[in-house]
């Protein structure tokens, strides 16, 4: 009996373009969305930012809280707290050093 998952992976990387080296159809469309794409390009401090930032918040909730509460309260703050942050990292950190990378020698 052959595994479902690689039978899957096999019948859908027949169906993409030769070259691609993604074996899921939905993973090209997900890449081709314009949310995704932004996200991946802030996805570095996204790591990097969001628990110094669960660090700081989650001291501060109110202790009566359940913690379910106190679960989506993280969420509702530490989530767009990170896009900002994130976004300010990448644009005034990752991006300079970037740019004063020099062009790759081959």
């Amino acid at each position: 009996m052959t595994d479902p998952i690689s039978a899957l992976s096999h019948d859908r990387a027949e169906q993409l373009p030769a070259g691609t080296g993604l074996h899921d159809i939905a993973a090209q469309s997900l890449l081709a969305n314009r949310p995704a794409y932004y996200l991946g390009g802030i996805s570095f401090g996204l790591y990097l930012w969001h628990m110094p930032l669960v660090f700081a918040i989650a001291p501060r909730l109110p202790e009566a809280w359940s913690p379910a509460m106190k679960f989506w309260a993280l969420v509702g703050l530490v989530l767009p707290a990170s896009l900002v942050v994130a976004e300010l990292s990448h644009r005034f950190v990752e991006q300079p050093f970037l740019r004063r990378k020099p062009a790759h020698r081959t």
